[in-house]
């Protein structure tokens, strides 16, 4: 015999059997019957009892009002008008440089974090600028040179501005160095 496994005696299965055959026929349990014997009555009583018949009395749709449509005209107007704004207000907060009017509302109410995201696009623009250098892609690197230049004007912190504008001049050496190993430029006397 298993220890997890209910294995009911055989006065049990006799009592279980009895009590599921008076249900089957109408009859309710007793009260010392145990809960789930008056549940599965219930249950019986509604699958057995006929439904109940539609009212024969149709009742007349009612004409909205005036008043019905101008609410619900305003309650839409006013969720319409939330969800722009909410919009709107991702699109200041996700704003990058370069994002024309969205990054400058962005500079205004979030400066630490759009000073951060200046910095940073700097310093990618360098970055991508050293990689055109070292491709001989020197339009690209001009451009990406001219861009950091831009983004390191939007800096404010003094440090972050020596910082970049040093890796700036080594960036603008570099692109130097390589119109003339390619012979873009000639050197100055």
């Amino acid at each position: 015999m298993n220890k997890d496994r209910f294995e009911p005696d055989a006065a049990t299965l006799v009592s279980d059997d009895e009590l599921l055959d008076a249900l089957g026929r109408g009859e309710w349990p007793s009260k010392d019957d145990e809960p789930l014997a008056l549940a599965f009555a219930l249950w019986r009583d509604d699958i057995v009892r006929p439904a109940a018949a539609p009212s024969p009395e149709v009742q007349p749709a009612r004409k909205a009002k005036h008043g019905n449509k101008f609410r619900w005209g305003l309650i839409s107007g006013v969720v319409a008008a939330l969800l722009g704004s909410g919009l709107a207000f991702a699109a200041v907060v996700e704003a990058q440089p370069g994002d024309g009017p969205i990054w400058g509302i962005s500079e205004r109410f979030f400066p630490e974090r759009a000073q951060g995201k200046s910095v940073a696009a700097a310093q990618l623009a360098l970055v991508e600028a050293r990689t055109a250098i070292s491709e001989d892609r020197l339009d690209l690197a001009e451009r990406k040179v001219n861009e950091a230049e831009g983004l390191i004007g939007k800096v404010k912190s003094l440090t972050e501005v020596q910082q970049l504008q040093a890796e700036l001049a080594v960036v603008r050496d570099l692109l130097n160095t390589a119109r003339v190993r390619l012979g873009t430029v000639v050197p100055a006397p």
